[in-house]
């Protein structure tokens, strides 16, 4: 894999960044009706 040579050492936690943001961008559309009727669901103060 390409990506693995990004992940230094001291690069671990911006590559660890880097993939949160490909695997929320990935599950957004999915569980985003999801995320929607928790937010709903929560009452507001």
């Amino acid at each position: 894999m390409p990506f693995t040579r990004h992940l230094h050492p001291n690069r671990s936690f911006q590559g660890a960044w880097c993939w949160f943001f490909i695997l929320i961008s990935h599950a957004l559309p999915r569980y985003s009706h999801w995320i929607v009727s928790v937010l709903i669901d929560t009452p507001s103060d």
